[in-house]
């Protein structure tokens, strides 16, 4: 029993995650060009692209509190929203 248990062990650390993010990564801005979350959209742009090896693409959704943006669930969004 304890040899099947060592045999799985060491199965499970040939397993490799997959690298994440795997595509660009879009941050959504509620805001129009220029505002307050606009400029600390693009201040942290360059940082986190660096930082998650992939480029990060700022998208500016106004209106409706940027509520009207509209995601897919792959983690490959992030949003930025100020409250006033």
């Amino acid at each position: 029993m304890k040899v099947l248990g060592f045999f799985c062990l060491m199965i499970g650390c040939h397993v490799l995650a997959q690298q994440y993010p795997s595509r660009p990564v879009r941050m959504v801005v509620s805001g129009v060009a220029g505002s307050g979350s606009d400029v600390v959209g693009r201040v942290l742009a360059p940082r986190l692209s660096e930082v998650l090896g992939q480029q990060l693409i700022v998208d500016n959704r106004s209106g409706a509190s940027g509520l009207i943006a509209r995601a897919n669930p792959d983690g490959h969004t992030v949003w930025i929203v100020t409250m006033t």
